[in-house]
């Protein structure tokens, strides 16, 4: 098992813009002026100095110009644990290749210990509790499969991400660490400050002026983003809400299924994209639906990579505290079980999910922060998730539920997103024939399709499928 200082990196990979020998504070100081100058780009470029750059970037970026910090983009290869996986992916401006459990076996070599934890009397049980659930995911993986198994395993273990954020987002997450650490209760995992603090030093060293301007400000330009160490819903009951619909929604519906219906049998993928595109255009801003949801930790990971779902999170201590207070009394809502039938099996794993929660609350009262005994919190704890779903994620056939709805996603986020689909169904019958998983485009852009294509063309068979590979 390695302490957690052991396993952090962070390597910048490339930034832009860059020509030549300048780099993003220049360029984008040059871009800027000249959004009031009829001038040549180059010779702008070339006569611009340090204190026309200075004065640029602290006077643009005072006013809240955010199309300077959005114009510069960085790329990094992070590694630590699968907390750098729940922040650094959570921001809906940036793009990500994240290390996946659904793919990759987790053995004992992948566990990770906080410094704190592995120098404390805790050390001992913390390895003793990681081994029990790494035992029975083990065990879950060999009956069921990984997908089920994986959720046993705690935070603590190895992850890898590929990162490429804009400025503006690095500065934000900078920013966000910065302030957290003045807490008197720190809440970010000390492993999110040290990634910052060397995400800063990556940034200045390529855009200085812009970085420390941005930084000077007594706001956070970010955009917000679902945070698990901060957030503050409430936890509700599942339910789908309908909050606004417009009164041409119907009308959209009818023309477009009167076309889909005309072209049925022929077979014409090409047109049946086009009035699918040209739907969702229409539709996306006529309908706004709110989704109360339940989730493990697990599947909320996945949930979250739907960047332009606008979507909070409950935090994890209070997801924890709360399944500590209700430990004698646990339900469905508390941590999610997978789907084995031996009741002794089944028992084991109840017992180590309160085996680790209690380790949990004795280290935090014995003085070890909450930020760092979360490591040894499964992966299984159920989150309350807030979602606002647009027309786009309803309808488009790679939205929220045309993705989710697919029989090749993690089980537990299809379920999600059937129950959601089928409660909107119900609410809102009109809508039935145009909510669904992806192939009801007319095809299945997976390697091998499953039967449900045949909901939306009958005689599809191999030799079609194939066309499409």
């Amino acid at each position: 098992m390695k302490k957690l200082s052991q396993c952090i990196k962070v390597d910048m990979i490339d930034y832009a813009p860059k020509l030549e020998s300048a780099g993003p504070d220049k360029i984008v100081a040059t871009s800027g002026v000249l959004t009031t100058k009829m001038e040549n780009f180059k010779e702008m470029l070339e006569r611009i100095d340090d204190k026309v750059l200075k004065g640029f970037h602290n006077e643009a970026t005072r006013r809240g110009h955010a199309s300077l910090t959005t114009s510069v983009n960085f790329y990094f290869w992070i590694e630590g644990s699968r907390i750098s996986d729940f922040y650094f992916s959570s921001f809906p401006f940036g793009s990500y290749l994240v290390f996946s459990s659904r793919r990759i076996e987790i053995g004992p070599e992948s566990m990770i210990i906080p410094d704190s934890i592995a120098e404390s009397q805790f050390k001992d049980e913390y390895e003793k509790v990681c081994k029990t659930l790494i035992d029975l995911y083990n065990k879950v993986k060999e009956k069921k499969g990984i997908d089920y198994a994986r959720r046993i395993l705690p935070i603590g273990f190895v992850s890898r991400l590929f990162f490429n954020l804009p400025l503006q987002v690095v500065l934000g997450i900078i920013k966000e660490a910065r302030e957290d650490n003045q807490r008197k209760s720190p809440t970010m995992p000390k492993e999110i400050v040290e990634i910052a603090n060397s995400l800063e030093d990556c940034i200045r060293s390529r855009t200085n002026y812009l970085a420390d301007a941005s930084l000077k400000l007594p706001y956070d330009t970010n955009f917000p983003h679902p945070d698990l160490f901060k957030g503050d819903i409430e936890f509700k009951t599942p339910e789908t809400k309908i909050l606004s619909k417009d009164e041409k929604l119907e009308k959209i519906l009818a023309e477009t299924k009167e076309k889909l219906t005309a072209l049925k049998d022929s077979n014409n993928i090409t047109k049946s994209a086009e009035i699918w595109k040209e739907f969702v255009e229409k539709i996306q801003n006529k309908i706004l639906v709110e989704a109360n949801i339940i989730s493990s930790l697990s599947a909320w990971n996945d949930i979250k990579r739907h960047r332009s779902v606008r979507q909070k999170v409950e935090s994890i201590y209070h997801a924890a505290d709360r399944c500590i207070k209700k430990s004698d009394n646990w339900n469905d809502d508390y941590f999610y079980m997978p789907p084995v039938e031996n009741e002794e099996l089944k028992g084991q794993i109840i017992a180590a999910y309160k085996e680790a929660l209690r380790l949990y609350e004795k280290m935090v009262n014995k003085g070890i922060e909450k930020r760092d005994a979360i490591y040894i919190i499964p992966h299984a704890i159920n989150l309350g998730i807030h979602m606002f779903l647009d027309g786009y994620h309803i309808f488009d056939p790679f939205g929220f539920l045309g993705i989710r709805t697919c029989t090749t996603t993690d089980h537990e986020v299809t379920k999600i997103a059937n129950r959601i689909m089928n409660e909107l169904r119900k609410e809102l019958p009109v809508i039935s024939d145009f909510v669904g998983p992806k192939c009801k485009l007319g095809y299945c852009p997976e390697r091998n399709f499953c039967g449900l294509i045949k909901r939306f063309v009958k005689d599809y068979d191999e030799k079609l499928h194939a066309g499409f590979q």
